[in-house]
């Protein structure tokens, strides 16, 4: 016996496929994304066998049927095979239409397309289980990495936020029933390298060592060590972000932001460099979308002053005029392009690495001026303001222990106890 009904949206079907064993479909009304065909969920109930010639259905059958339908209908079920490489694809499409950083969306994808190398890729996201990911974390620790011993456990960290944050969307989305079975895998380790900063005199021997046959590169670790900012920023900036009379220069987030009557004067100011994987490099937002202003001392002034004579000449020498919206760093003649961030990390790397000082990279520039202002006694809300960070997330991350000031600190503390202390 079998009867075919149409619901709101759904066709639904009851039949008997052996005395009292009985099959409810219900069609979810939504075509597969990857076959094209429309969806449907089964489930059989067993009953006792009925008599010969009743009509209708068992009451535990009614009611079984009218609960799928109603788990369809309320979308705890979606239509289609998705694996987790198809999960992750969409999710990051979804990502970007959110406005993720670039940068950000970049990471992912290379993580994403590792994902998909691996046979957890073709993983249907319906019967994937925390067991599954943990041997996932296991695969990722015993085989790649750049020291061929496979991957940090912080990169594999990374790996599993990704997976984690997917399929939470994909309950978002109803394409998945709770609970996130990245909840159920042991998560790797969270655990970040301990920096330790340049000391001052290091800092000022890297930008000395190159002062002559690189006077734009010691111009820039100079200028990063004094202000903080990030990569992309220091190679976006321009000299008309640069306010000598105020001794301050400005971050923009990017025109949008701002009143409709200054976009126009600051169109196109963006100042973070981002490259991509085919070598582009493109001006995209702040890390926290935010325009930020912070004081310039005398001395860094002076260093971009030099810097702007540097350029002027370079123009001067193809017969053009510095233009008002020049990059500071620039790989063209005329200033008209910036320094491409991978360039710079390459050329201070090699630097770094002839000075004999291999544990400093140059985002230790910006650890160092976070940590040298926060145990000078500045007020961290300050330090986070020039840095472009919340305070919690300077403190966490960019003030390190001084050892000197530490031993301050244990001498304070022991004379405190003594009954020295004035």
């Amino acid at each position: 016996m079998s009867l075919r009904v149409r619901t709101i949206g759904h066709v639904s079907r009851i039949r008997e496929r052996a005395p009292g064993v009985w099959e409810i479909t219900i069609s979810t009304g939504r075509r597969d994304t990857v076959t094209g065909k429309y969806g449907q969920f089964s489930r059989t109930v067993r009953t006792a066998p009925r008599r010969p010639g009743a009509k209708g259905y068992p009451k535990v059958v009614e009611a079984e049927a009218a609960k799928l339908l109603a788990e369809v209908e309320g979308g705890r079920h979606l239509a289609g095979r998705r694996t987790l490489a198809e999960l992750l694809d969409e999710y990051l499409r979804h990502q970007e239409a959110r406005g993720r950083a670039p940068k950000t969306l970049l990471e992912a994808r290379r993580r994403a397309r590792d994902i998909e190398a691996d046979e957890i890729g073709g993983k249907d996201i319906r019967r994937l289980t925390g067991r599954d990911l943990d041997e996932f974390y296991a695969r990722l620790a015993s085989s790649g990495g750049r020291s061929g011993r496979g991957r940090h456990t912080t990169t594999r960290h990374h790996y599993h936020s990704l997976i984690r944050a997917a399929l939470n969307q994909a309950i978002r989305w109803r394409c998945l029933l709770p609970p996130n079975p990245a909840g159920e895998a042991q998560a790797p380790a969270l655990a970040p390298d301990e920096r330790v900063p340049p000391t001052p005199e290091e800092a000022r021997r890297l930008a000395l060592a190159v002062s002559e046959a690189n006077p734009d590169l010691a111009a820039l670790i100079f200028v990063d060590a004094t202000t903080g900012m990030r990569r992309g920023e220091i190679c976006g900036l321009r000299f008309c972000d640069i306010d000598a009379e105020s001794a301050a220069a400005t971050i923009w987030w990017r025109c949008s932001d701002l009143p409709k009557g200054q976009a126009a004067a600051v169109a196109g100011r963006e100042n973070v460099v981002t490259v991509f994987p085919n070598g582009v490099a493109m001006l995209s937002a702040t890390k926290n979308k935010k325009r930020r202003r912070f004081a310039l001392d005398p001395i860094t002034l002076a260093v971009l002053a030099e810097q702007r004579a540097r350029a002027g000449a370079r123009c001067e020498a193809v017969g053009v005029e510095l233009a008002a919206d020049a990059f500071v760093w620039s790989q063209a003649a005329d200033h008209s392009e910036p320094w491409r961030p991978d360039r710079v990390s390459g050329a201070f790397t090699a630097l770094r690495n002839r000075e004999g000082m291999p544990h400093i990279s140059f985002n230790d520039l910006r650890h160092f001026s976070a940590t040298q202002l926060v145990a000078a006694g500045i007020d961290p809300r300050l330090v986070a303001g020039r840095l472009g960070h919340d305070a919690s997330v300077l403190l966490r991350i960019y003030s390190h222990v001084i050892p000197a000031r530490d031993q301050a600190a244990a001498r304070l503390l022991g004379e405190l106890m003594q009954g020295q202390a004035s």
